[in-house]
């Protein structure tokens, strides 16, 4: 009991690099009240690049882990299948909620085989990829992609990565901003009550 899962490390680091940033100069609740918005300053940028950092490290680790758990030989494919059906007959033997995907896919080793050489490519090429902001938007892309598949192939949800929200990062999401500003902004309508109708 109160102990961090791993799923929720790559959380934990984005909040703690926000929670140094000046987010709260563009978004908040006195953000509202500035009449001039905050200028464009590299003191904003160093927390979007660290969280990127974070992101694609943390799945460097998660493929350096394969390596020296499986060796080189994860490649062909064998170790993903064979932890896909343990998974997945130890959920069916305990009651818990299975993939009804997993076996139609089993029988199929080579597809197993293209799965591990895309998900070694993706985690150990993660560090890559911070060369061009083209190319990490793919990658950030190609590895939701990937927890899509993990979720059909075994019924694990990984909550961050799965929203999308953990990638947010790589991607201008400060564009929303002025979207969610203007939602904050508005003012609820005035709705007639039942008395007032009841008077008219």
């Amino acid at each position: 009991m109160g102990g961090i899962l791993h799923s929720d490390n790559l959380w934990l680091f984005h909040v703690f690099a926000l929670a140094f940033a000046p987010a709260a100069d563009a978004f908040s609740v006195d953000a509202r009240h500035q009449i001039e918005p905050p200028t464009a300053h590299l003191r904003y940028g160093w927390a979007i690049r660290l969280m990127c950092w974070v992101c694609v490290v943390s799945y460097f680790l998660a493929g350096l882990a394969k390596v020296k758990n499986s060796g080189l030989g994860f490649v062909e494919g064998e170790s993903l299948r064979n932890y896909v059906a343990m998974d997945n007959v130890r959920k069916i033997e305990l009651g818990s909620l299975s993939s009804p995907i997993a076996a139609w896919v089993l029988p199929y080793a080579t597809a197993f085989r293209g799965m591990a050489i895309v998900a070694l490519l993706l985690e150990l090429g993660a560090p890559l990829v911070m060369l061009n902001a083209g190319v990490a938007r793919v990658w950030a892309i190609a590895m939701w992609g990937f927890h899509l598949g993990v979720l059909s192939l075994m019924a694990i949800l990984f909550p961050y990565p799965v929203s999308f929200i953990a990638f947010a990062p790589f991607f201008r999401a400060e564009r929303l901003a002025p979207v969610a500003k203007r939602i904050m902004r508005r003012k609820p309508k005035r709705t007639l009550t039942a008395s007032s109708e009841a008077a008219r």
